[in-house]
């Protein structure tokens, strides 16, 4: 199993690839949904799978 404790910019940095930059901009928690969505059913073939995907809260 594996925990991934994210952080996310308020707009997402496409500088490093411009090419894959959406059109308007959008936030970086939206951008890794979308990487989320593409992604998955490749990690499904594989036998991975996302059990949980929530937000937590700072203490």
């Amino acid at each position: 199993m594996v925990l991934n404790l994210l952080r996310f910019r308020k707009v997402a940095d496409y500088s490093a690839s411009p090419e894959l930059a959406p059109s308007a901009p959008t936030s970086g928690a939206e951008a890794y949904e979308r990487n989320i969505a593409h992604t998955l059913p490749c990690l499904r073939e594989s036998g991975v799978d996302l059990i949980f995907l929530g937000e937590g809260d700072l203490i």
